[in-house]
């Protein structure tokens, strides 16, 4: 096995592309945010650069992690993440199989035209609506997974009079957390609020920032809401720390959860009550650290430093593994030398899909679902198989979006859809899958 990938296939199945980097003509995507605007213990950190902490450690294992990884930090040759060729198993070895084999269509709603969706729960989805003035550039609504019944929570930002617009917002079942920007002078304020049947409780301004402050990237886990705090890299406080924040939404307490030492990247995403940020390592060069967070007591779960200067663009940790994606190639990184989505097994391999990837991935029974360039496809990595959702006829270039990351129990997934015979009309088309059932067996005993 060589890990170069091999020749392009015309359609978005596993085949792989040839070797080339993420700013090609066609294949570099904007973004959801730029559209708005298993080795255990200290031992096995030096040879896989991962340390999980488990039940069983001693009652001090933070204390212990913090340790491990601090003199990691201190060490000038810091213990990266380090994955062989030979560890590798690749996607584009396995075999197309239908995708009535794994999933059947539940439902399919349409929305207005543009809107984005990110699931809350099994019952509902946040949907950030395309507003029809330049005081309501962005709705907030909820809409019922069973029912296709959207209804909007907010029509405007609260300071709209004073030229705010609602930002971004992520939710669960029980909170909400917005970002509110001024379209004159770039400050913005985030608040939160308790949720209940879509209904907002009394909101709350939580943090506040001017220009040199990026706008907080967003997560939310049960009734615990958490925003990034980082300077502008071209500001004037480009030097400062960067900070993750949170709080519960029925007992307002701000608190800095992690401090990184330079810009974090990529979105915070929870999973199973855990966080999963990638923050600076402590170091004179550059290393980014995944790292997993209970949401409990902000405790550290897991780490995983990689190799100097490598970026992820998506990383979260599933199924007690992580689970990260780059749109770049690292020529020194060995296994990880190429763009694609990479998965720990558990096992002392990985799986790469080395498909350009575009957001981050989600489980759903036990196979990897992600989005490559346009399609969202799915990895049976126990069968050695893949299978592709087709996309609906006239969807946008930019095809599928997943709505929701981490371990779901659907593959919620919608796309922009033009209008017959038009290029400015048309809607945004949510699509639910569920489980395909076996039913030969009771119809061979019927």
């Amino acid at each position: 096995m060589t890990g170069k990938p091999s020749e392009h296939r015309e359609d978005d199945g596993l085949q792989a592309f040839s070797h080339r980097g993420s700013t090609e003509a066609g294949h570099r995507t904007v973004s959801r945010r730029e559209f708005l605007s298993s080795a255990l213990g200290a031992g096995a950190v030096l040879a896989t650069g991962t340390l999980v902490l488990t039940a069983g450690c001693s009652s001090k294992k933070e204390d212990d992690l913090e340790a491990v990884v601090a003199k990691n930090a201190q060490d000038a040759d810091i213990a990266t993440l380090k994955v062989s060729v030979d560890q590798l198993v690749e996607s584009a070895d396995f075999e197309e199989a239908p995708v009535s084999d794994y999933l059947v269509l539940e439902s399919s709603w349409d929305l207005p035209k543009g809107s984005l969706v990110y699931v809350c729960s099994k019952q509902s989805a946040l949907v950030l609506v395309p507003g029809a003035s330049t005081e309501a550039l962005i709705k907030l609504a909820f809409l019922n997974l069973s029912n296709g019944e959207l209804t909007v929570a907010m029509e405007h930002a609260l300071k709209h009079d004073e030229d705010y617009v609602i930002y971004d917002a992520r939710a669960s079942d029980t909170a909400l957390i917005w970002v509110e920007c001024n379209m004159q002078t770039a400050h913005w304020q985030v608040y939160c609020s308790t949720l209940a049947n879509g209904i907002l409780g009394d909101p709350q301004l939580i943090d506040e920032g001017q220009i040199e402050y990026e706008p907080p990237l967003l997560c939310v886990s049960d009734d615990k809401v958490y925003w990034t705090y980082m300077p502008d890299p071209l500001g004037p406080a480009n030097q400062e720390d960067s900070f993750l924040k949170a709080t519960k939404v029925r007992d307002i307490d701000p608190q800095v959860v992690y401090t990184s030492h330079g810009r974090m990247i990529t979105n915070p995403l929870a999973s199973e009550g855990i966080i999963t940020l990638v923050p600076r390592v402590d170091t004179d060069n550059v290393y980014y650290q995944l790292t997993a967070l209970k949401v409990d007591d902000d405790s550290i779960v897991a780490v995983s430093i990689l190799p100097q200067a490598m970026k992820v663009n998506e990383a979260i940790y599933m199924s007690d593994a992580f689970t990260f994606c780059t749109e770049n190639n690292y020529d020194y990184a060995e296994g990880l030398a190429y763009f694609g989505t990479y998965r720990d097994l558990g096992d002392g391999t990985y799986l790469h899909v080395n498909k350009m990837p575009t957001s981050a991935a989600a489980l759903f029974n036990e196979n990897l679902i992600l989005r490559s360039t346009k399609n969202a496809v799915g990895i049976d990595i126990a069968n050695r198989r893949f299978f592709v959702i087709e996309l609906i006829p006239n969807s946008a270039d930019y095809g599928d979006i997943l709505a929701a990351w981490g371990v779901q129990d659907k593959v919620v997934i919608y796309s922009t859809v033009a209008a017959s015979g038009s290029s400015t009309m048309g809607t945004t088309r949510l699509r639910v899958f569920g489980e395909q059932v076996d039913n030969s067996q009771t119809n061979s005993a019927e």
